[in-house]
């Protein structure tokens, strides 16, 4: 039997809760060989109306507030960790789920396989959830990046901690601090001379709010900006059904008429069986109540019930090391490269003087239309020199980069290129190569949990460069 004890209490603590009433609970502990059932005794005092439990305190709220769970750091030098009050993960275990996310294998996948070996069919806990592993993960890696006391609202019904709050903070505190990364320097070609690559991959996307875009004209200096919600929509499940819009986007699935019933056509061999006709609700982009075949119904007629996002948007040295990666809500523009590389450009010590993008002949022109205008960021990027990668160069036919042509600008092989000559340009479709591993796993997070997760392992893939150089 395993006994899970209050932990790391101050002893001042002890001598508050002399009155207080020992409790015993039951607890699934996951480990590396398997599930165990643990007990787990905690501390409660009448006075704070406060639990002590082995990995965190519990605060009880009132109708008006929340309840409150404050996880302490150092829990992460314990064997054992509770993610609540009925579920605790050996930090062994937990550890190595880590490092198969890092390889790409989805939280469905892990649990599967950790079922297959050790679940314990017919208990209702003898098996381990995809949600229940994602939730720890998560805190692991959130106690991992805070490094200090962690206080988390918990649903009352589900007694689950609000993990996408914890996301939300860690993601402001991210992108609102200095680029950590933009010190790196080493041996590779085109990484000292400070150039980098940068190119969006959809393949890295996630459902979003079907709410419209809006498109605003800050000024005439400025691009125009595409307004999206980039919210998750309602997935469905326990209580709730499922929406194409955000929560705080229902109104509109209210207005929207139903979806229109249409009859398809499944072509089937008559000597296997006689052909039937299905009625099927789908969303189309035509109200045509005309029978189609399967076979023949396009993608361009068809309305997806879901949208998501176009995927991401990465700045690359040669040597690997990503040094920025935003989500792409529309497709991929200008406006949007704009933006990322101005706030990047901007950090002090950044070393960016070559810039390659498989669209830098349309991107050059847009800065220069936007420097016309009197855009002063627009004035500071054009300081740098542009190149189309040599994998796209290829399909390029503009005299801009045509090395033949004197107005030949982002051609490679120009000698005003000639200190990243050998550079590696294709080293954003690699990263991408890598990145698209996730794909599986990320397509139903939330934007919070999406935004931390691509963090912690671009943070991984970078810490792992950094001790090669």
């Amino acid at each position: 039997m395993i006994i899970l004890s209050v932990n790391n209490l101050p002893f001042i603590w002890y001598q508050a809760l002399k009155i207080a009433r020992n409790r015993c609970s039951q607890v699934s502990l996951y480990r590396l060989d398997g599930v165990v059932t643990a007990q787990a005794y905690h501390l409660y005092c009448a006075k704070c109306k406060t639990s002590f439990y082995h990995s965190f305190s519990e605060q009880q709220g009132s109708d008006q507030n929340p309840n409150l769970r404050k996880y302490n750091p150092s829990v992460l030098q314990t064997d054992i960790i509770m993610v609540s009050r009925e579920t605790a993960f050996e930090m062994r275990y937990l550890r190595e789920v880590c490092v198969d996310m890092e390889l790409g294998r989805s939280f469905d996948d892990v649990a599967e396989r950790y079922n297959r070996l050790y679940g314990q069919v017919g208990e209702e806990r003898g098996v381990l959830q995809k949600k229940r592993m994602e939730d720890a993960y998560f805190l692991l890696k959130l106690l991992q990046f805070f490094n200090t006391e962690l206080t988390v609202q918990i649903n009352k019904t589900s007694n689950r901690i609000d993990v996408d709050d914890l996301c939300d903070s860690a993601v402001v505190e991210v992108f609102s601090s200095e680029n950590e990364w933009k010190h790196h320097v080493c041996k590779v070609k085109g990484c000292l001379e400070g150039f980098i690559m940068c190119d969006g991959n959809e393949k890295l996307c996630r459902r979003i709010c079907a709410a419209p875009r809006e498109t605003i004209n800050l000024s005439r200096s400025m691009p125009k900006i595409v307004d999206k919600c980039g919210n998750s929509p309602v997935f469905g499940g326990q209580n709730q059904q499922a929406s194409k819009y955000c929560r705080n986007h229902q109104e509109l699935a209210a207005n929207e008429p139903p979806a229109k019933k249409i009859l398809l056509t499944i072509n089937i061999p008559d000597q296997i069986v006689s052909s039937r006709i299905v009625a099927m609700s789908t969303d189309l982009a035509s109200n045509s109540d005309t029978t189609m075949h399967i076979a023949c119904k396009k993608a361009a007629n068809v309305k997806h019930f879901h949208e998501k996002t176009a995927g991401i948007m990465a700045i690359v040295r040669p040597c690997g090391m990503v040094l920025d990666c935003r989500e792409l809500y529309t497709c991929e523009s200008a406006s949007q490269l704009f933006v990322q590389l101005l706030k990047l450009i901007d950090e002090p010590n950044a070393r960016i003087e070559y810039i390659g993008y498989d669209r830098a002949c349309e991107f050059v022109p847009f800065l220069r239309n936007l420097k016309k205008k009197g855009n002063i960021g627009a004035e500071k990027l054009l300081e740098k020199q542009y190149l189309v990668d040599n994998f796209h160069i290829a399909g390029h036919t503009s005299e801009a980069c045509d090395p033949a042509s004197d107005k030949c600008e982002f051609h490679h092989s120009l000698p005003k290129f000639s200190k990243i000559s050998d550079a590696n340009t294709e080293c954003a479709e690699q990263t991408f190569s890598w990145l698209k591993r996730y794909k599986n796993i990320v397509k139903y997070m939330t934007a919070s949990r999406f935004r931390f997760f691509i963090y912690t392992v671009i943070k991984a893939h970078n810490e792992a460069i950094d001790r090669k150089k």
